[in-house]
């Protein structure tokens, strides 16, 4: 652990891509975390299924205010919940030299409150191109209309991934309003949720209604 702390703390030009899936209880996910704050190398991070949860969540926040190399960080199933979710992305949104383009926040114990922090981040257009919300059940109908609604004003969003989350008709209608006039997103995963064929056919139509943007969709 102090190997690895040294390492990030001192720039290690070897040392680009961090991958830290499952660790025990020796690793201090916070003290990792808080080396990468002024690290000017990492550019990718890994952190899966270490259980981190709010504390560690936290801590990723304020790192993501100062850092401005991290371009993809990895966090799924974690126990993240509400609070570090909204967390993280206001410490996106306060980092006016971020670089980050892709956020995995999957299977995380997100609910409707953590979607709408979310979306309220993602109404200031911060310059993240792809997010992964899937396996998260609790955001729902509700949860799901408040991104839709943010993303009518993004144009930097690119990938969204909100799999097997429970959206069904209504977030997927909201959805597919906003897709008439969004033109960024270009993939689109929704596989796994609860909508209805006429809910699918609305997303797909308002897809078409802008031929010049090609769309990847998972339904």
């Amino acid at each position: 652990m102090n190997i690895l702390i040294n390492r990030l703390e001192n720039n290690d030009p070897d040392l680009t891509f961090l991958y830290c899936w499952q660790n025990d209880e020796q690793f201090n996910v916070v003290r990792v975390v808080d080396a990468l704050a002024n690290n000017t190398v990492v550019t990718r991070i890994d952190l899966t299924d270490n259980a981190i949860g709010v504390d560690g969540a936290n801590a990723i926040a304020r790192t993501l205010e100062e850092n401005a190399t991290l371009k993809e960080v990895y966090l799924g199933n974690n126990n993240i919940g509400d609070d570090g979710a909204g967390a993280i992305l206001r410490g996106i949104q306060e980092n006016q030299n971020s670089v980050l383009k892709f956020l995995d926040l999957s299977n995380n114990m997100i609910g409707h409150v953590g979607a709408v922090a979310i979306a309220q981040v993602l109404g200031t257009n911060v310059p993240l191109n792809g997010l992964d919300l899937s396996d998260n059940v609790g955001i729902g109908d509700e949860g799901f209309s408040a991104i839709a609604q943010a993303l009518e004003t993004n144009t930097n969003l690119k990938d969204l991934q909100v799999r097997r989350s429970a959206i069904g008709d209504v977030g997927a209608s909201c959805f597919a309003q906003t897709l008439q006039t969004n033109t960024s997103l270009n993939r689109i995963s929704l596989r796994g949720n609860v909508f209805g064929t006429e809910s699918e056919a609305a997303i797909i139509q308002a897809v078409q209604i802008h031929p010049e943007t090609f769309v990847t969709l998972d339904l």
